[in-house]
């Protein structure tokens, strides 16, 4: 038993550094862009959005705590549309458009919906599972993650910071 004590003394150390490195490191602007089909009809480019405060939702059909935030997310999209934000879902079913158009109508989601993969998810950084929401600023850069079943209450206070920032011109 001394023997493998002995062998990783150096453990502990190099985990305080590999911690270190990544704790130290300047926190990284991650501006993701795509272009996906929307169930309002062509194309939505993310890009297109910017001016806008956002909240990037990736979720699924299949995803009980998803199907639950709808009402939250649309009532905060109807809330703060006039202040220049709104919600964006990412749908990552494997659907046609067509069926998830039917699935947004029965379902009265009222904020725009595109339809995405895996692949674009990870462009916001990485996977987690759903639902996994992200708040960006008017210059479309992440500034706040949301993993799984999150409130409105909780969207709207980091909304708020966001929103008490002036606007550049």
């Amino acid at each position: 038993m001394e023997r493998i004590r002995s062998r990783f003394t150096w453990l502990p150390a190099v985990l305080a550094a590999m911690l270190a490195a990544c704790t130290s490191a300047p926190p990284q602007e991650i501006r993701p862009d795509f272009s996906l089909p929307s169930t309002a009809g062509g194309k939505l480019a993310l890009s297109s959005l910017r001016g806008q405060l956002l909240y990037v939702d990736f979720w699924a059909t299949w995803c009980g705590p998803c199907i639950d935030t709808i009402p939250e997310l649309n009532a905060l999209h109807e809330k703060y549309k006039g202040d220049g934000f709104q919600v964006l879902g990412v749908s990552i079913d494997d659907f046609s458009i067509e069926q998830l158009t039917h699935f947004v109508q029965n379902e009265k989601i009222v904020y725009p919906i595109v339809l995405g993969n895996e692949e674009v998810m990870r462009e916001f950084g990485p996977a987690q599972g759903l639902p996994t929401g992200y708040l960006l600023d008017r210059e479309g850069v992440v500034r706040k993650r949301f993993l799984g079943q999150v409130s409105g209450a909780a969207i709207e206070a980091a909304l708020g910071e966001l929103l008490r920032k002036p606007q550049k011109s």
